[in-house]
């Protein structure tokens, strides 16, 4: 029996040191990455955080406008999409079992996979087929075709 409880604590204390350890890499610059929509604190569509002037959020790489951010590019490994948990320095095939095949364009030493309607990219060298870089935007939403446009139209009368 006391076995057990030991075995059972150490299991919970474990679990708490980890839980401590990913919040801990939110504050140093770490945290999740929602595609289409914002990587940590950093918004698409809104101005950069005062953190990205002076320097403190490191492996991050964003262009804005007049308009606010447009895209974020992360280099880290500490930040993860928030569905798959995949980060820099996951292999090619995760990609294809979470978001699928996606449009691959070669340039030189690195693979780059787009997933347009998602708003994710990801940068993969070619030599080992790690990720070295995920970048997001807003999702590029497809054209419905004017025929299917006109036959959801009768649908709504």
């Amino acid at each position: 029996m006391r076995q057990k409880e030991l075995f059972i604590i150490s299991i919970y204390s474990l679990l708490s040191v980890l839980f401590f350890i990913e919040t801990g890499w939110a504050f140093e610059g770490g945290g999740i990455i929602f595609p289409g929509e914002r990587v940590g604190n950093i918004r698409l569509g809104e101005p950069p955080p005062e953190e990205m002037a002076s320097g403190d959020i490191i492996d991050i790489e964003i262009e804005s406008d007049r308009g606010g951010v447009q895209m974020i590019r992360v280099k880290s490994p500490r930040y993860y999409i928030a569905r798959s948990r995949l980060r820099i320095g996951n292999n090619i095939e995760s990609i294809f079992r979470y978001h699928g095949r996606g449009n691959t364009e070669i340039v030189s030493d690195r693979i780059v996979m787009r997933y347009p309607e998602q708003g994710i990219d990801f940068e993969i060298n070619k030599s080992n087929e790690q990720i070295t870089a995920i970048t997001i935007y807003r999702p590029e939403l497809p054209d419905l075709p004017t025929e299917q446009y006109k036959q959801f139209k009768k649908y709504l009368k």
